[in-house]
């Protein structure tokens, strides 16, 4: 499972993305509402342990699985895509738990056309 970290990237109408951090802090691929990061691993899990016979070598993983799942769900550098639905950010100052944002958030991507673009621009060099 992928690092934790993830980075806000700055688009045209003023909002934020949300993308995969790359090793030196830039912004890597875009993480999207359809498909957060947990998605994959807490399907796995439940599948392993839902469709697959007791002593099953990939039943016994899903507790690590879930482990590290856990840990990465816990730890406050995960940011999660919640969606466009302003009852979302309605609720979140209510929550005890609520911490705001403390990490980086990189300008938009120039030209700033209101999508970051992904795969970046190549550049060829002669």
């Amino acid at each position: 499972m992928p690092g934790a970290a993830g980075v806000l990237v700055g688009v045209i109408n003023g909002g934020l993305a949300l993308h995969h951090a790359e090793a030196d802090g830039s912004a890597g691929r875009p993480v999207f509402v359809q498909h957060p990061v947990h998605a994959a691993p807490a399907s796995a899990v439940v599948w392993a342990l839902t469709e697959l016979p007791v002593g099953d070598p990939a039943a016994a993983g899903a507790a690590a699985v879930h482990s590290a799942l856990r840990a990465r769900m816990d730890d406050p550098r995960t940011l999660i895509p919640l969606g466009w639905h302003y009852a979302v950010g309605r609720a979140v100052p209510e929550d005890a738990a609520f911490t705001p944002y403390e990490g980086t958030v990189l300008p938009c991507p120039e030209p700033c056309t209101g999508r970051t673009p992904w795969p970046p621009p190549r550049t060829t060099t002669v």
